[in-house]
């Protein structure tokens, strides 16, 4: 299991570092890229539903339990909206307000994102220690998926395995209370982005923008690490990740006793499935980093800002509030400033 670690922060982000090893080479098949919510929740108020598929099984989907009561009173945005008067006049640091701060649109955020999950099941498919679970099955991989983990195991009284997954995340009730603030929607929309390993946004609209939307979008960019290192919201992906992890582990124990499952799975062992899923979710974490700093660094090429004259400006501010914010200049070294914010998540395994 993993705990968050005491973070220290300069100028707004952590410098704990990753120290969980990762080992790539075994990681085969573990980031497809692949459209797994048909419908963000991504406006204050809204109820459209998120649907997840397995990727490798499209005809199995599931959804998050309700969680309309679930969310807590905590809007997630920029900290220094028109600029640090300390720092740089683009500071993309994220900040807990109490209230909503802004006229900003909010989704209601799922800190492990419930995509998660399914990225994990569909792991197992080519995985060397998760291809003992089911390789041998007769009828395939996704209907080895069906009979025991979306529904419940033969001859058992307790839930699908599937449901007790669900119920690691927020959900109406939840006597453990994960967190979910109120997160900006754009930087909602690009942390899923960065965690399906989808494109933040494609050259042809980037280059739509003016240089307000551009900056926008790129603090925004940085924004999602600043959110993801916060300490309550780091506190709360971590309980979510080793509930994950316990439901696997648990499911294991019962799953090896059943009759007739593949005759490798007995080797599987409690610590085995432990070291599976530390391995994927530490990888899995380290590519959203990267997703982050690949979409920054493509946004500042095609932004090709080098010796302009006259000075390129943009305005800063809220990002629903962007034609009343004051105007600043733009140089290469302050857009390369964002990447900084883009830091490691860190784990103290």
């Amino acid at each position: 299991m993993f705990s968050p670690p005491n973070l220290t922060r300069t100028h707004g982000f952590a410098v704990t570092a990753l120290v969980a090893a990762v080992f790539l080479s075994n990681l085969t098949g573990y980031f497809p890229s692949y459209k797994a919510i048909t419908k963000r929740d991504s406006v204050l108020n809204s109820v459209d539903p998120i649907e997840v598929v397995v990727p490798s099984c499209p005809e199995l989907a599931f959804n998050p339990y309700n969680y309309d009561n679930a969310v807590a009173k905590a809007w997630m945005d920029l900290r220094f909206p028109t600029g640090n008067p300390k720092g740089s006049s683009i500071d993309p640091e994220a900040a807990t307000y109490k209230d909503k701060p802004s006229y900003d649109n909010y989704g209601r955020e799922h800190i492990y994102e419930v995509q998660l999950i399914a990225l994990f099941i569909d792991a197992l498919r080519a995985d060397a220690t998760g291809k003992l679970l089911w390789d041998g099955w007769t009828l395939g991989f996704c209907d080895w998926v069906d009979t025991f983990v979306f529904q419940p195991l033969p001859s058992s009284t307790e839930p699908a395995l599937i449901n007790t997954l669900r119920k690691c995340l927020p959900y109406d009730n939840n006597p453990n209370q994960p967190y979910m603030p109120w997160l900006e929607e754009d930087a909602n929309s690009i942390k899923a982005s960065a965690m399906n390993g989808d494109k933040i946004r494609t050259e042809a609209t980037f280059k739509k923008y003016d240089w307000t939307e551009r900056v926008a979008t790129m603090r925004t960019t940085a924004a999602v690490m600043s959110y993801m290192t916060d300490t309550e919201v780091l506190k709360s992906l971590v309980m979510q990740s080793n509930c994950i992890e316990k439901a696997w582990v648990d499911w294991l124990g019962k799953y090896v006793t059943v009759p007739k499952i593949p005759p490798s799975a007995p080797k599987v062992k409690a610590d085995d499935m432990k070291a599976l899923y530390q391995r994927w979710y530490v990888a899995r974490m380290k590519q959203f980093k990267q997703n982050l700093l690949d979409g920054m660094e493509t946004m500042i090429q095609w932004c090709n800002i080098w010796n302009t004259s006259p000075p390129i400006k943009a305005r800063v501010n809220w990002n629903n509030e962007l034609s009343s914010g004051p105007e600043v200049t733009l140089t290469l070294d302050n857009l390369k400033y964002l990447k900084k914010f883009i830091e490691d998540i860190p784990w103290k395994p």
